[in-house]
């Protein structure tokens, strides 16, 4: 779900992050920066608009990770 409303848009609501956003990342994060694989690590490192979002808010945020 989240995919389809990010959509092609950098951020959930628009151009500039919100607290949306850090809580979105806050769960992502652990999916996608974790060895862990199950089913649902592999479907949401298969959306290419997550695996980008994501990696834009860690480096945003955390430049240096």
């Amino acid at each position: 779900a989240l995919s389809q409303i990010l959509s092609d848009k950098p951020y959930i609501l628009g151009q500039e992050p919100t607290s949306i956003d850090a809580t979105a990342y806050g769960f992502l994060a652990q999916l996608m920066y974790t060895p862990f694989e199950d089913d649902v690590v592999v479907y949401a490192k298969s959306l290419h608009n997550i695996v980008a979002y994501t990696n834009r808010m860690r480096d945003r945020y955390y430049p240096s990770s």
